[in-house]
């Protein structure tokens, strides 16, 4: 008997992403101590992070190159520790590429920030911008006119936590405050009527905080009903991490707060710690 040669199914491989590199370029201001950023992929993933208290040198250009997926959102985040930003002598750039050409520029921040600023770029050439190169103020030339009191000291880690507030029918009740107790310092200060009626179902806020320090969030209802659920389903909850969306609350996530039935306010405290959850 003849029996013909067994066929099999051609096997197409998995298509690979394209991954280019782009050059982030950070100028830094008379307090580089104070300046950490973070680059995050489209999953939320860190690409590559600079805590604060890494840079040591003024006012000189620091150029890291990172390898990245091409033609995908990213997100690059700036801290400063002290929250004066990088002053009006700093900035940071991100090219498209390996180098620092201005003609092919994916993000350029003007420093002109508190204590957190966002970018959200594409890695693609259709995504570039065309900037005059910079110059960089030799430090000598400088006077600052305050100089800062309280700094995060360079071992201390910064990290995110994200705020999300999911209102009920009244925005314009709710408000909120988030302290440093191990400082003293008022983070966040949101008063009640900041949020108009038009402020659309939810808002979320991304707020760079210091591993290991305590950390109390209030949450304020000027009707004093909280916002669940005499007059609709809200809530807040803290997220560890960049991002945070009112799915997040039902998905494994390091969550450390979450509630909406309280009456006129409600005060919670937790450490921030990359392993502490709600």
């Amino acid at each position: 008997l003849f029996f013909p040669a067994p066929s099999f199914p051609t096997m197409t491989p998995v298509p690979t992403s394209t991954r280019i590199p782009i050059t982030i370029q950070i100028n830094t201001d008379v307090f580089p101590n104070e300046i950490g950023w973070t680059l995050f992929d489209r999953f939320g993933n860190t690409v590559q992070s600079v805590p604060t208290g890494t840079y040591i040198e003024r006012q000189t250009s620091i150029d890291t190159t990172v390898l990245v997926e091409m033609d995908q959102t990213h997100e690059f985040i700036m801290l400063d520790s002290y929250g004066d930003g990088l002053r009006s002598d700093g900035s940071a750039f991100i090219f498209y590429g390996n180098g620092t050409d201005y003609s092919r520029v994916l993000v350029f921040e003007d420093g002109n920030y508190t204590t957190i600023s966002s970018h959200q770029f594409n890695t693609s050439l259709n995504s570039v911008m065309v900037f005059d190169a910079p110059t960089i103020s030799p430090t000598s030339s400088f006077e600052p006119s305050v100089t800062p009191t309280t700094t995060t000291p360079p071992s201390a880690f910064q990290l995110l936590i994200t705020v999300l507030i999911v209102f009920d029918t009244y925005p314009i009740d709710t408000g909120w405050t988030l302290q440093d107790l191990t400082t003293a310092q008022t983070i966040r200060d949101v008063p009640i009527g900041s949020y108009s009626p038009f402020v659309g179902p939810n808002i979320t806020e991304s707020i760079a905080v210091t591993e290991n320090h305590l950390y109390e969030f209030t949450l304020f209802d000027s009707g004093g009903d909280g916002i669940c659920c005499a007059s609709g389903f809200g809530y807040a909850a803290i997220f560890l991490g960049p991002s945070a969306s009112p799915l997040s609350a039902t998905e494994e996530n390091y969550l450390l707060y979450f509630d909406g039935k309280f009456g006129s306010n409600e005060t919670s405290q937790f450490v921030v710690a990359a392993n502490n959850t709600f």
